[in-house]
């Protein structure tokens, strides 16, 4: 998880701390998710892949994976604010 993390967020500071705390709270939020939802968030995000090319991945339709991706976001939302 913390790999992920971009490299200048690593200085050593108190601030450093905080982020990585958020940073593994929002790995085990997401982690809480479906297996799809997971995957569609890990793709678009994490990795960078577009809409067409997460659902060409997946083998689903590009609504499929918007459906996904809103369902995904909007439960995240929830559960941290």
């Amino acid at each position: 998880m913390d790999e992920l993390l971009p490299a200048a967020a690593y200085d050593g500071s108190e601030t450093t701390a905080i982020r990585r705390l958020e940073w593994r709270y929002l790995h085990s939020q997401i982690a809480e998710l479906t297996d799809e939802q997971k995957t569609v968030i890990q793709l678009r995000f994490f990795e960078g892949y577009s809409l067409e090319d997460t659902a060409v991945i997946i083998g689903k339709s590009s609504g499929a994976i918007k459906g996904l991706q809103h369902r995904a976001l909007q439960q995240l939302a929830r559960k941290l604010s």
